[in-house]
């Protein structure tokens, strides 16, 4: 559990900074009287969030694509420099596999754009179970606006091969690097900036990261920071406020040592 993690007690977010780190999600029922105020409305709680991490990764829209309202609500109860990364609809990547997005991609692309400057990396992530299709992949790849950073997560192995890495530096997607207990992925960096998604290693969602476990991934993206590769870095094991938690510890590993590019 998280004990005592509240505005007083932590410094202000780093903004500017080439390393951004939050989590997947904010609103977790469970995270009352664990991270958030018991007195808190639940309308406040990205405020009370913000004051923590810079960035957010938004998972509902994977889902369901919210309306504009919260939007807008996104927009107005946030800082002026956070950001919010966007997990794109499972209708694009689990049901229809890549094939045909344009319509839903199209609407998806037209409501995020409501973010504004707060608008960070859309995430792609695929199913698991789906082997590798560059054709289709590629076919997906050129549809991709270019103006806005793009990441791809993929859940099955078998799309771990020189082609799909090409094909993603090709059109400059960042792999998406994800600690699963499922299999080791590799840190490969094929845009400029590098996207990061912590699941849970030792075991899926409700796992709590040990301290050394985050030293060795702060090596990396301390290394990835110093030859100027921003990264966005997401946790999303959530049960127990592990995600707080966690994040919290690696903001403080990243400030150990010292500015970064």
């Amino acid at each position: 559990m998280v004990e005592g993690f509240f505005p007083s007690e932590q410094p202000a977010p780093a903004f500017d900074r080439p390393v951004k780190i939050g989590c997947s999600g904010y609103s977790y029922k469970h995270w009352k009287e664990v991270f958030y105020p018991a007195k808190l409305p639940t309308t406040r709680w990205l405020e009370f969030y913000s004051r923590f991490f810079p960035t957010v990764e938004l998972n509902t829209t994977f889902y369901n694509l919210p309306g504009q309202k919260t939007f807008d609500a996104w927009v107005r109860n946030s800082p002026e420099k956070f950001l919010f990364a966007v997990k794109a609809p499972r209708l694009i990547t689990h049901m229809k596999k890549l094939h045909d997005p344009q319509e839903a991609m199209t609407q998806f692309y037209q409501r995020i754009a409501i973010l504004g400057a707060k608008r960070g990396p859309v995430l792609y992530q695929l199913p698991p179970h789906w082997h590798y299709n560059h054709e289709r992949l590629v076919e997906f790849l050129k549809l991709l606006p270019p103006d806005i950073p793009h990441t791809l997560e993929i859940r099955d192995p078998a799309w771990l091969n020189d082609r799909f890495f090409t094909a993603l530096s090709d059109y400059k997607v960042a792999y998406c690097i994800s600690s699963l207990p499922f299999y080791k992925t590799p840190v490969v960096k094929t845009a400029s900036f590098a996207y990061f998604r912590f699941h849970g290693s030792g075991r899926m969602y409700d796992y709590d990261y040990p301290l050394e476990e985050l030293k060795g991934w702060r090596d990396e993206i301390v290394k990835l920071a110093q030859d100027n590769c921003p990264s966005y870095i997401y946790f999303d094991n959530d049960p127990h406020g592990w995600a707080i938690e966690n994040a919290r510890q690696l903001i403080e590993l990243v400030n150990e040592a010292g500015p970064l590019a």
